[in-house]
């Protein structure tokens, strides 16, 4: 597993970067998060301030299995930003999945993320955005594109 705390934009986050170890790709996946939780503990933040992850799967079908179970267990406060891709060129191992988790300590232990959903929602796992205490959020006002088409992006 790979371990970075780092300050960016006056505020500290912690990246995570691991491959899954034996199992089916949903087995692999539970573990990963559950490592994961267990080295956040030494850093300070918890599951529940994940802002982003990014899933790397070596087919298609690990790709759909691993995602259901990334949703299963990063629910309710822990939901974040996500992407899946297919990419069997990015393992070093016979790992079927991969996980990169971005979480940002908050400000004071009460302040948490706010997830912002589309409206209508669109798919299960599609949030709209991430509101993060502390950095202001930015709304992305080009004419012509319908609310839920609007980018939002965290402006420093």
């Amino acid at each position: 597993m790979h371990a970075k705390p780092y300050r960016w934009l006056g505020r500290e986050f912690v990246s995570l970067s691991a491959e899954g170890r034996d199992g089916t790709p949903e087995q692999q996946t539970r573990d990963l998060l559950g490592r994961f939780a267990e080295e956040l503990q030494g850093h300070g933040p918890s599951l529940e301030n994940t802002v982003r992850t990014r899933l790397w799967a070596r087919d298609r079908d690990s790709r759909t299995q691993d995602t259901a179970e990334r949703l299963a267990t990063l629910s309710g406060r822990a939901r974040s930003s996500s992407s899946s891709f297919v990419a069997p060129g990015r393992f070093a191992t016979g790992a079927d999945v991969a996980l990169d988790l971005l979480a940002l300590r908050p400000p004071v232990p009460e302040a948490a993320k706010a997830v912002v959903e589309h409206e209508p929602p669109v798919a299960p796992d599609a949030l709209h955005y991430l509101r993060l205490p502390g950095l202001p959020v930015r709304r992305d006002r080009r004419p012509g594109r319908r609310p839920a088409e609007r980018s939002h992006t965290l402006s420093g």
